[in-house]
């Protein structure tokens, strides 16, 4: 189960992280659909991997700290989560300090600026439950 999450977070970072470079070129990759469905996929990532998480830590919520949640995890894609975390970032305050509109009402057209601001937020609630499921995989592994 836990590699079934970490095998469609990986398929959706790597979709998200393609839409998203797409869009920093002009283009709107897939339309308003494909946003959907990319947000739509990172939600559905995050209830096994939230009930996963509680369960094997379950007095995180209390001292939360992402060097504990991914202290199993493979330092390249701890790396790569921190990087994404940190982009996500710097990309919403690059278009939001060029007076670029980050939000998106259903019916109107979707535009690159806008896709690019969503699928970057996007690739970062994948790869976090990439980083997660794999990390607890690793760990289970380890124990067992």
């Amino acid at each position: 189960m836990k590699l079934a999450i970490v095998y469609l977070a990986a398929l959706g970072f790597l979709v998200t992280a393609c839409a998203h470079e797409v869009a920093i070129l002009g283009v709107v990759l897939g339309g308003e659909g494909l946003v959907t469905t990319y947000f739509a996929g990172a939600i559905i990532l995050f209830f096994p991997t939230g009930f996963m998480l509680s369960r094997r830590y379950p007095r995180l919520g209390t001292k939360f700290t992402w060097q504990d949640v991914l202290a199993d995890c493979p330092r390249p894609i701890r790396v790569l989560f921190y990087a994404a975390f940190l982009y996500a970032f710097a990309n919403f305050a690059f278009l939001w300090g060029h007076g670029v509109k980050t939000s998106h009402r259903s019916g109107e057209p979707l535009t690159a600026a806008t896709a690019r601001g969503l699928s970057g937020h996007a690739m970062v609630f994948h790869m976090a439950a990439l980083a997660i499921m794999l990390s607890l995989h690793r760990a289970e592994k380890k124990n067992a």
